[in-house]
């Protein structure tokens, strides 16, 4: 299977998901795009371009680590939304997070942490099994959230779940957690469903030695999806396109 390359729709150049389809279909580019209320989900459907994941995006503000039972009900909601939306799009990965922002978890510490997650990700297995979608689990760094952050305590997490879950991982988490990318990629246990290419500080991947860091995993991943704050303008996307494309050997 041959790697797909996505961007993630809301950092395309445009006023509106139409415009900025409109781009990727143009550049040849899949989409991941984010399940919140500013997507148009008809101008996706109708653009005809290839949706490869879609985020729980909601997980921002609620998760599995949250200390109000009603945010972590609403956390599962928005996966199972997140689920239903994939199936719509044609996706096959829903990119899910443990945890997000400095919210303290518990005196017990990570176990705990590993134990609430594994018990809200495997309430949802029934769910994804029965619509063939895949969650992926991302790592964030510590910048990010105040548990579960680096690769381990995923890869720990996965050990326990079934087959309808997986690993993305984001190359800017990773620097920024003070992580050498290809060393976590040559380490990590099980195969890498995702790969987000971003730059330290959600700056886009220009420089970084993507092809180098992907030749380290023991099997290349499925989708490397770049995702960077703000918007690049076409000047500059274009030719970051191509060096990406590059990377993978196209």
């Amino acid at each position: 299977m041959s790697v797909a390359l996505a961007w993630v729709e809301h950092a395309l150049p445009g006023r509106s998901t139409r415009e900025r389809v409109s781009v990727a279909r143009e550049l040849g580019l899949s989409l991941e795009v984010a399940n919140r209320p500013e997507l148009d989900v008809g101008a996706v459907r109708a653009s005809g371009v290839p949706v490869v994941t879609v985020q729980a995006y909601g997980m921002h503000d609620d998760h599995p680590l949250c200390s109000d039972p009603r945010r972590v009900a609403a956390a599962n909601l928005h996966v199972a939304s997140t689920l239903d939306l994939a199936v719509r799009l044609g996706a096959r990965f829903v990119l899910a997070v443990c945890g997000y922002g400095s919210e303290p978890v518990s005196d017990e510490g990570s176990c705990t942490a590993v134990a609430r997650c594994r018990d809200f990700f495997a309430a949802l297995e029934p769910a994804a099994r029965e619509r063939g979608v895949r969650i992926l689990l991302e790592p964030l760094s510590p910048l990010r959230c105040s548990a579960l952050h680096g690769p381990e305590p995923i890869a720990e997490l996965l050990a326990e779940l079934g087959p309808h879950f997986g690993a993305a991982l984001d190359t800017g988490h990773l620097l920024d957690g003070g992580l050498d990318p290809g060393e976590v990629f040559a380490r990590f246990p099980g195969p890498v469903h995702e790969v987000q290419a971003r730059g330290a500080g959600s700056t886009p991947p220009d420089g970084a030695p993507l092809a180098a860091w992907l030749a380290r995993l023991a099997e290349p991943p499925e989708v490397v999806c770049v995702e960077h704050g703000g918007v690049l303008r076409r000047v500059a996307l274009d030719p970051l396109v191509d060096r990406i494309r590059a990377a993978l050997g196209r």
